[in-house]
C-alpha cells in the first residue's frame, strides 16, 4: 500500500511541476541569459557590444539615457557631427 502511494504521489509531483514550467517559461529566459551573459546589444542594430551588463551607465562608452546602449557604428550613425551640421543660411532670424 505504501509503494502505491508512493507512486501516486510522484506521479502528482510531477505532473505539478509540468504544469508550472507551461506557465513560467523559464527555459527560454535562461537560454537568452546563457547565449550573452555579460555583454550588453545595441537597442538599435541588435548586435552585441564591449559594454559589460553590470557596468554603471554612467561610465559605459555611447549608453543614451533614455534609449539604451547603442554599439559604435550605430552612434556614430546618430551622433556623428556631419549628421548634425545646421545649415545656417536656412535660418530665418539670421541675416
Amino acid at each position: 500500500m505504501s509503494v502505491l502511494c508512493l507512486i501516486v504521489a510522484a506521479v502528482f509531483i510531477e505532473s505539478l511541476l509540468k504544469f508550472f514550467l507551461d506557465i513560467f517559461p523559464v527555459k527560454e529566459a535562461t537560454m537568452k541569459l546563457k547565449k550573452f551573459p555579460r555583454y550588453e546589444s545595441c537597442v538599435t542594430c541588435g548586435s552585441l557590444t564591449d559594454q559589460l551588463r553590470d557596468k554603471d551607465v554612467e561610465y559605459r562608452n555611447f549608453y543614451i539615457e533614455g534609449s539604451g546602449q547603442l554599439c559604435y557604428t550605430c552612434y556614430l550613425q546618430f551622433y556623428s557631427k556631419q549628421s548634425h551640421t545646421y545649415d545656417y543660411s536656412q535660418d530665418v532670424f539670421g541675416s
